[in-house]
């Protein structure tokens, strides 16, 4: 029990990881690539990280938002689809860099297998690896809550996580870090939101803008956070892990064609209780149109003294 304990524990800490390489794909591939690291991770206990961009602009919409978010009419070369995880809809460009982590379920059970503790744990290395690209402290991004990071208290990068239930099963931790300035333009075109939220949009902080150092393209910019990340983690001349990365490719490619490119999954038929639901849903977050707006919790949530006590039993383990 101990061993298996061990073992896991040992996969959330970096030392049993699958560096799956930064690569470009279309908005059903990645989101299919996603959903097959979580189910790879659970197979073999082992954490999958990845970066990607997006070949062509894309807007994904989360799990259980309305399609109507989206002035369809105006999105003539935009891919959509929609993610398993939750949140609101967000637009993705060449100004952003994506990435996923996919953790196996722990054993133990500790604190930081809650939404909260996810964000704390993984969040952290994504900020400090954006902190020394852009030369400024790490202190000057914070992690409030449990879903971004945020320079001067406005959102700089966004993550979602899609979860089986609370501490159950592997989580996919995925986000996006803002390397260059939104186009609100283009979001105004394509979204139903209003002007007050368009404007904030405009206004949030980006890696190149924030930075007090030089850097160089927006390309360039994306891959020395990509080094940047792997170098804190211990992984400095992580080579793409081949093997596991085409059986995922494969994997992803039925999960494309079959959910993620199908509109019976970007734009179901709904039954009139779940309409219902999701009108009232939209009713409720509509000063939330976009999903990097989301107004992170100020409080990490109560922890189950059970959890507390597994926690700290993993720390004698891991010691």
């Amino acid at each position: 029990m101990h061993a298996e304990r061990n073992r896991k524990a040992a996969a959330t800490s970096f030392t049993e990881l699958s560096y799956l390489g930064y690569g470009e794909y279309g908005a059903a591939m990645n989101m299919a690539l996603d959903e097959a690291m979580r189910e790879r991770s659970s197979e073999t206990g082992a954490m999958l990280v990845r970066f990607y961009d997006f070949k062509r602009k894309s807007v994904i919409y989360s799990k259980f938002d309305d399609a109507s978010i989206i002035k369809r009419e105006n999105a003539d070369g935009i891919e959509i689809t929609r993610r398993e995880s939750g949140g609101r809809p967000i637009y993705l460009s060449s100004n952003v860099l994506c990435y996923s982590i996919a953790i196996p379920e722990r054993q133990d059970g500790g604190s930081d297998d809650t939404e909260y503790g996810v964000h704390q744990r993984y969040g952290r290395i994504i900020a400090d690896a954006i902190a020394r690209v852009a030369g400024i402290g790490s202190n000057e991004l914070e992690l409030p809550g449990r879903s971004s990071i945020r320079f001067m208290g406005e959102p700089l990068a966004g993550h979602a996580q899609w979860r089986s239930g609370f501490n159950k099963g592997p989580t996919l931790y995925h986000g996006i870090i803002v390397v260059a300035p939104w186009d609100a333009e283009e979001i105004g075109r394509i979204w139903n939101i209003d002007k007050k939220e368009l404007g904030r949009i405009a206004g949030l902080p980006s890696v190149m803008g924030i930075a007090r150092r030089g850097l160089g393209s927006v390309a360039e910019t994306k891959l020395e956070i990509v080094n940047t990340f792997l170098a804190l983690i211990g992984k400095r001349d992580a080579v793409p892990d081949t093997n596991e990365d085409g059986l995922l490719l494969s994997r992803a490619a039925r999960l494309a064609a079959d959910k993620y490119a199908n509109d019976s999954w970007v734009f179901p038929r709904l039954d009139s209780e779940e309409s219902e639901r999701r009108t009232i849903r939209e009713q409720r977050l509509r000063n939330v149109p976009f999903c990097i707006l989301w107004e992170d919790s100020q409080k990490p949530p109560k922890v189950n003294p059970r959890l507390a006590e597994s926690d700290s039993e993993k720390q004698v383990h891991e010691a």
